[in-house]
């Protein structure tokens, strides 16, 4: 971290996303001209890396938006280096001239860079006071969720929660259980995330944050979708969208406007879906939200692929695997490589879905997302079923099961149990079919998901005719 900008390298941005280098000067009280009188010569040499970085580093127009704020960066480590941890926390809380307006720290997230957030809040984590905790454990949380690992997660959520409580900052409680029921929700334990997620509606309702109501509201609505209660969901997110639209918050507006697509693909009615699809894609392109395009890709991929329009669906998964490689996110690219299997699974070109599925279940493996992991495995049993490799297909749902009783993801578990039965109908193992079915048929009305339990009971009464066949 010690070494000096190559003033020669770059070429001066003029439309440059870091604000004018004396006002940071200020903020961060460093007067250039005094730092030659400081005695300790390793502290001077931090100082003059740091002076140097903020002055005068510039960056193309065309380099990375990391490669933009790196002189912000380099500095931030060099205080991290002297301990200078308020300084420090200075240069990360940086407003940068970016659409949203964000705080560099915040902006990293919202341009998905994991691996510099993961940096940042673990340097500062427990350097300073109960608010930046708060921060620093609220963004690891946030890491690992987008990674994939729901578990890990939930263990900074709930120090964050703890923080929140201690401190009675009812907004970052509010935050935190928010957050905590929606790695719930992708476990698939919907009553306990409505439950955690209803608390902070509760406290946001209080406090009369509208910001957090919309969240809150948000968030019950994409879980009332899983369960399949679409009105319920169609109400929430409508209820998000004009909230996010109040509050003139565009970050939100787009998050809702997916959300609603979401709930519009679930009950089969893909052209909304795609209108709310494109909406939020324009909104995220505006805000130059690359992890925002990702997901808006993704999601138009998916839409292209239920309608059997595959080479379109293709284009767009191949963008949001783009630009997942662009901002080294592991499990975007493993969620972007799956889908791509299940194109060339739809297009009956199994060995080219295995091929796909596997360098999947390879990232997953990778970067420990142990959920992604379990889906994968039970795409590759799917595979295996088409292709009539039953055996190989059994092989892996029962390590999909597992996987997914593992984790505590009740709906996978569900789906894997189905697959086992359907499975075993084919290897004529009747009993034991029948056993799998009635798992997951339990499961699914535990959880209240009744599309997924009359397919279930759809598949025993096929089961019951052919045991009467035999």
């Amino acid at each position: 971290m010690n070494k000096q900008v190559d003033l020669e390298q770059q070429n001066l941005n003029h439309e440059s996303i870091i604000p004018d280098s004396d006002l940071i000067m200020i903020e961060l009280n460093i007067n250039p001209s005094k730092v030659k009188f400081i005695k300790s010569r390793w502290k001077r040499t931090h100082y003059r890396a740091i002076v140097n970085w903020i002055s005068k580093y510039k960056s193309s127009a065309t380099t990375s938006n990391l490669e933009k704020i790196k002189g912000l960066l380099e500095s931030f480590y060099h205080f991290c280096e002297l301990e200078e941890w308020k300084k420090a926390s200075q240069i990360i809380s940086v407003t940068l001239n970016t659409p949203s307006q964000e705080k560099l720290h915040n902006q990293i997230d919202t341009w998905g860079y994991y691996k510099e957030q993961l940096n940042l809040y673990s340097k500062l984590l427990g350097k300073l006071d109960d608010e930046w905790n708060i921060i620093c454990l609220s963004g690891l949380g946030s890491v690992y969720y987008s990674l994939g690992d729901y578990e890990q997660s939930t263990e900074y959520y709930q120090q964050a929660l703890e923080v929140a409580r201690t401190s009675n900052n009812l907004v970052q409680e509010s935050k935190a259980k928010i957050n905590i029921g929606v790695n719930y929700r992708s476990l698939g334990r919907y009553d306990l995330a409505i439950e955690l997620i209803q608390e902070a509606l509760t406290i946001a309702k209080t406090i009369s944050d509208l910001v957090i109501k919309g969240r809150a509201i948000g968030a019950l609505g994409v879980t009332y979708r899983l369960q399949g209660n679409y009105d319920l969901a169609l109400d929430c997110l409508q209820q998000h969208l004009t909230i996010a639209r109040q509050i003139d918050d565009l970050i939100e507006e787009s998050i809702a406007l997916g959300n609603l697509a979401n709930v519009y693909y679930s009950k089969g009615d893909y052209d909304r879906s795609l209108d709310y699809h494109q909406q939020r894609l324009e909104i995220v392109e505006q805000l130059d939200n690359l992890r925002g395009r990702e997901e808006a890709y993704a999601n138009l991929g998916v839409i292209y692929w239920s309608l059997e329009q595959y080479e379109k669906a293709i284009e767009y998964l191949e963008k949001h695997l783009s630009i997942a490689r662009q901002i080294d996110d592991l499990a975007g690219q493993g969620r972007a490589l799956g889908n791509l299997g299940l194109c060339y699974k739809s297009m009956q070109d199994y060995d080219k879905a295995l091929e796909y599925y596997q360098k999947d279940l390879i990232i997953s493996q990778k970067v420990s997302n142990t959920s992604g992991i379990g889906k994968t495995l039970g795409n590759i049993g799917n595979a295996y079923y088409q292709k009539k490799f039953y055996e190989r297909a059994l092989e892996y749902h029962q390590k999909c099961s597992v996987v997914m009783q593992e984790i505590g993801d009740i709906s996978g578990e569900g789906a894997a149990f189905y697959n086992l039965g359907d499975t075993l109908i084919q290897l004529k193992s009747y009993p034991q079919a029948k056993e799998y079915l009635q798992k997951s048929l339990d499961i699914f009305r535990q959880i209240g998901l009744s599309p997924q339990e009359n397919t279930v009971l759809n598949k025993i009464a096929e089961l019951d005719r052919n045991i009467d066949e035999s």
